[in-house]
């Protein structure tokens, strides 16, 4: 008696579920079909531009990260500082009340973290997983850099599945798998400038990791990510690329004694 009700839901239950996926889907950044591959000479010098042309010798940058999980939703206000070649230090203050949540830093071979209020530290290798389980984006603090000041990845310029191609507005298409099967998309304005528009990172196939930006110059606009249960949201603040860091003192954190030490990783 009620079989075309149960159908009629059962139906739209699959709509939306098919919408829902739709919607990841195109935080993945898909190149034109009709492009041109470039000769092995021609990608070799974009690969050695790009190289040449990475990440900035230090950068300062106030971030604005909103977190949707559920029903949930949780904001910060972060203070990125970074040094080439690794050194890293990030805070978190949570909007509104300007409590401090986190101060982590990282050296490239290790990474800590103190949380006052929990009255504890977190150390770990400067992974993913060392960043996530501070602000859950499933980043390491070079990709994050990365992402931030516009520059791609060195390690996905060294990656043996590299690929590059060219559209007929002349824009060119990098994407490359790392070792880890992190697979990198990103649009480039022209051969000529080579400056971001578009990236795209995603964990390959797993779906644990969906994070898309836009540039404007090469100057991030935002960045999106989706995760299984989360959407995360990143606004810049302020950016400034090379700028002078007179001390690393800034990259080093005193551990509380009376603190309970965890693993990060």
């Amino acid at each position: 008696m009620n079989s075309p009700r149960i159908l009629y839901i059962l139906m739209l239950v699959s709509c939306l579920f098919l919408a829902s996926c739709s919607g990841r889907g195109r935080l993945i950044l898909q190149a034109p079909k009709n492009t041109i591959q470039l000769s092995s000479g021609a990608t070799t010098g974009i690969v050695s531009r790009l190289k040449s042309d990475g990440l900035p010798q230090s950068m300062r940058a106030m971030l604005n990260i909103d977190i949707q999980s559920g029903a949930g939703k949780d904001s910060f206000r972060q203070a990125l500082v970074f040094k080439k070649p690794e050194l890293f230090r990030l805070e978190a203050f949570a909007t509104g009340v300007n409590a401090l949540v986190f101060i982590a830093t990282s050296d490239g071979h290790q990474f800590k973290a103190v949380l006052p209020t929990d009255k504890k530290v977190l150390i770990g290798t400067p992974s993913a997983r060392s960043l996530a389980s501070l602000i859950q984006l499933p980043l390491t603090p070079l990709e994050m850099v990365s992402l931030i000041s516009g520059k791609i990845f060195p390690e996905f310029l060294d990656s043996s599945k590299l690929n590059i191609s060219k559209a007929s507005d002349g824009s060119i298409f990098l994407t490359a798998l790392s070792t880890n099967n992190r697979e990198l998309r990103v649009k480039l304005d022209n051969e000529n400038s080579l400056r971001i528009l578009e990236l795209s990172l995603s964990d390959d196939g797993s779906g644990a990791l969906n994070a898309k930006c836009n540039y404007q110059v090469g100057v991030l606009r935002s960045l999106k990510v989706l995760l299984p249960e989360i959407v995360a949201n990143v606004e810049i603040e302020e950016l400034h690329t090379n700028v002078n860091i007179s001390s690393d003192k800034v990259f080093s954190v005193s551990q509380p004694a009376s603190y309970t030490v965890e693993r990060a990783d």
